[in-house]
């Protein structure tokens, strides 16, 4: 819903009913990234290995040792 400021300029509204009234775009918190499931390994320590079996937020797949955001080398097959 534009609305109409002075000197012409108009501002774009956007707004969604929730449970406790509405909630304007941009307001809420986003979510974490999600990484998919899989083997992920440091890249650059080369040291830590790790497996999820279900999508994991960013900061879980962060290598103990060093920090840095590990990559998913391989997914999970079978069971």
């Amino acid at each position: 819903m534009p609305v109409d400021m002075s000197k012409g300029k108009m501002v774009e509204l956007q707004a969604t009913l929730t449970q406790h009234g509405e909630a304007y775009q941009g307001c809420s918190p986003a979510e974490p990234a999600r990484r998919p499931p899989g083997v992920y390994v440091c890249g650059e320590c080369g040291d830590a290995q790790v497996t999820f079996r279900t999508p994991v937020e960013e900061y879980k797949t962060k290598c103990p040792k060093c920090g840095t955001l590990m990559q998913r080398m391989a997914k999970i097959t079978g069971t």
